[in-house]
């Protein structure tokens, strides 16, 4: 099992400078490293590390980008949330091409003007490189979530504590199998969060089920289903493993953030396979978020700002019904469905139409 997000949620800053927000940074690349030597030390491969800030005051957007220093290398931080009907397009795309992720949040408290405005933020960012819009997720939830996964990630405590994220297919299909026991299941994810509370942090597990690339769990869903890609039975899969998650959770001390499947298309090689085979479409992402997972993720569609903003606001009818957090993240770009798009660490996923 691998730990796939070590994320630190960082204090609020003592103030909102660029030398204090620097000297945040500082520590907290000293308390990761030393969470990720002791897990190391017992067996568990850390595969990300990452920052996630407490949410800035608006006062500060004018500034945001200049008080910023860059972030660590090679370490992902959030901004924490910026409200998006206030944010300029401009303001985000500049946050992201300096390399930070960015939550944005009020899609809920005013959904038709929100998810037009929303629209607007990604295209910006898009236009730039395509990669800064994987660094933005829109947040369908009335308050911020303290979560390992980015984007959708805001620190919210007082002191320093830690959230983890595994990439544990493997172990959900060996306990559907009937080769691991419940009780077994849960002692090896409680694990690695007995370790960092040994050290005196509070810590938090985020239990949703995500891919990296040939480790599918779109391939597992399949398998439970006994059917292909988003094939009637498809659902019942996805909330089978849902109830299972559910479960562990009950059983595991602290838990935050989504807890629930997660089909993010551009990094499960079998959806960008099929996406390319003109095989599944956006629709069906929404679709299956209606059985409980975390929301459409990582789709790459056709640049048009308004077929994205009425599918920002299709997801948030979702979340009316379904009443779980939910986030968003979409990557627009010119171009017809089937072609391919550079997109650095993601590869190069295939255009999906929207329907």
């Amino acid at each position: 099992m691998k730990i796939r997000a070590l994320t630190v949620f960082a204090p609020f800053p003592a103030e909102w400078s660029k030398s204090s927000i620097a000297e945040l940074f500082d520590e907290a690349l000293m308390r990761l490293g030393e969470v990720q030597d002791n897990l190391k030390n017992r067996g568990y491969d850390v595969w990300t590390m990452r920052v996630s800030l407490p949410k800035p005051p608006a006062d500060v957007y004018k500034s945001l980008v200049s008080l910023l220093p860059d972030p660590p290398c090679n370490i992902p931080v959030s901004v924490g949330g910026l409200e998006l009907m206030v944010a300029s397009p401009k303001l985000v795309a500049d946050l992201t091409e300096k390399g930070y992720y960015v939550p944005l949040h009020g899609l809920t408290r005013s959904p038709l003007e929100a998810s037009r405005a929303a629209s607007r933020i990604i295209h910006e960012a898009s236009s730039r490189d395509p990669i800064f819009a994987t660094c933005i997720g829109v947040a369908i939830h009335n308050e911020p979530i303290r979560t390992p996964y980015f984007p959708d990630s805001t620190s919210y405590a007082m002191g320093w504590s830690f959230g983890l994220g595994y990439l544990y297919n493997d172990l959900m299909e060996r306990h559907i199998r009937k080769e691991l026991r419940f009780e077994d299941f849960v002692d090896m994810l409680e694990r690695p969060l007995s370790l960092v509370r040994s050290m005196g942090y509070t810590v938090f597990a985020d239990l949703s089920l995500s891919p990296w690339m040939n480790d599918s769990t779109a391939k597992l869903i399949m398998s439970i289903s006994k059917t292909g890609l988003f094939e009637p039975g498809f659902l019942s899969a996805i909330r089978f493993v849902n109830k299972i998650i559910s479960e562990l959770a009950a059983h595991i001390a602290w838990v935050t953030g989504f807890n629930e499947v997660m089909l993010p298309y551009a990094e499960d090689k079998v959806l960008v396979d099929e996406g390319c085979r003109g095989r599944i479409r956006a629709q069906d992402f929404l679709l299956a978020s209606t059985v409980c997972m975390a929301g459409p993720d990582m789709l790459v569609v056709p640049a048009d700002r308004d077929r994205l903003a009425n599918f920002i606001l299709d997801t948030y009818t979702v979340w009316l019904t379904k009443k779980r957090p939910m986030g968003i993240r979409v990557i627009p770009v010119n171009g017809s469905p089937g072609s391919k798009v550079r997109l650095g660490k993601f590869g190069s996923p295939c255009i999906i139409p929207y329907r």
